[in-house]
């Protein structure tokens, strides 16, 4: 590959890298302005729909880990050190977000159902 063609995709992902850093800051600031969640459930919900969503969001946590994992090999074996830090802090965000969901699926695994009262 040539090396401006390498340069190029070495600035998309940096873009790329940077714009998902800036979209998961803006999420965590807007998400600590509310403090603790409190949810109310028009009906009561059903434990299976839970634990699916649960299980989702562990899979697609874990899939997205993997990818920035092969991103930042690439980066790293490329000598793209500057771009390599910011892919490094989107991997500890998206570790944040898995173990958060493990936690929330191992919590309603650990429910006993019907749950009333949140």
């Amino acid at each position: 590959m040539a090396n401006d063609a390498l340069f190029e995709r070495a600035d998309r992902a940096l873009a790329e890298t940077r714009r998902l850093m800036a979209w998961a800051e803006a999420a965590r600031l807007r998400i600590a302005q509310f403090g603790e969640p409190t949810v109310e459930f028009a009906e009561e919900p059903r434990r299976q729909d839970q634990l699916s969503l649960a299980r989702r969001h562990v899979a697609e946590a874990e899939r997205h880990i993997a990818n920035q994992q092969l991103v930042l090999a690439k980066l790293d074996r490329g000598g793209y050190d500057d771009l390599a830090a910011n892919g490094w802090i989107l991997l500890s965000l998206l570790e944040d977000a898995l173990r958060l969901a493990r936690n929330d699926l191992a919590r309603i695994e650990g429910e006993t159902w019907p749950h009333h009262g949140l």
